[in-house]
């Protein structure tokens, strides 16, 4: 088992604060409870500059309360006894805590860690396994929902897949594209370059015209027409 001060090593947390609390005015942190929670236990003196840095543990308790007003510095439980349970009993909203029931283990908010743990675990370990097809390595902790959603459109034999999302793959392996305007432009060189020629050719046209001609013969008259473009 761990002793008090393992569990606090493992469970805290430190937050700075960039400017004087007074600076603060009414915004609401966990930092802030904290150093707010310092003065009336060091006094004001202890947070009058700016930089204080903030150790802290989450209670369960008040539980009606926000996880920014449920912040505990771990400074109170180096406290001598009567001091430590007069604001514990102040902060955590139970008089009926004693000295002899003051147990770290009991003021922690597990669900809050837990919930921590989880959200890590997700983002290094389980969304990063889905998305590559991989079950999940740590069944304990589920995926969260809108993660079903993006795997089955990754997975859709169906889905309409983009321009670009077509020739990924070929600029991956080093393909450069080509602007369709230099392509066919003065810029290109080549046979696309070259603009194409039509020809056109007629030959043997004849018409041939029957009728009485000067002197009274009869015969054909011939055309013939060439044209090359």
């Amino acid at each position: 088992d761990l002793d008090d001060d393992e569990v606090l090593e493992l469970f805290s947390e430190q937050k700075s604060m960039s400017k004087t609390l007074d600076e603060y005015g009414a915004q609401k942190s966990t930092a802030i409870t904290v150093a707010r929670r310092l003065a009336e236990f060091l006094g004001e003196q202890m947070v009058a500059n700016a930089g204080l840095a903030c150790k802290f543990i989450i209670a369960h308790r008040p539980a009606e309360k926000p996880v920014t007003e449920r912040a505990i510095p771990v400074t109170i439980f180096d406290a001598e006894p009567a001091v430590k349970v007069h604001f514990l009993r102040k902060w955590l909203k139970d008089r009926s805590l004693c000295a002899e029931e003051v147990d770290i283990r009991s003021i922690i908010d597990w669900g809050y860690y837990r919930k921590r743990l989880d959200v890590a675990i997700q983002k290094i370990v389980s969304v990063p396994a889905a998305l590559q097809g991989v079950a999940n390595p740590v069944p304990r902790v589920r995926h969260p929902d809108w993660l079903g959603k993006v795997v089955r459109a990754q997975d859709d034999t169906f889905k309409q897949q983009s321009v670009k999302s077509m020739f990924q793959g070929a600029i991956d392996k080093g393909a450069k594209p080509v602007d369709m305007e230099d392509l066919f432009g003065g810029k290109a060189k080549g046979a696309l370059a070259t603009r194409p020629v039509v020809r056109r050719r007629q030959r043997g046209l004849r018409v041939a015209a029957e009728g009485p001609r000067e002197g009274g013969e009869e015969g054909e008259e011939e055309f013939s027409e060439e044209q090359s473009g």
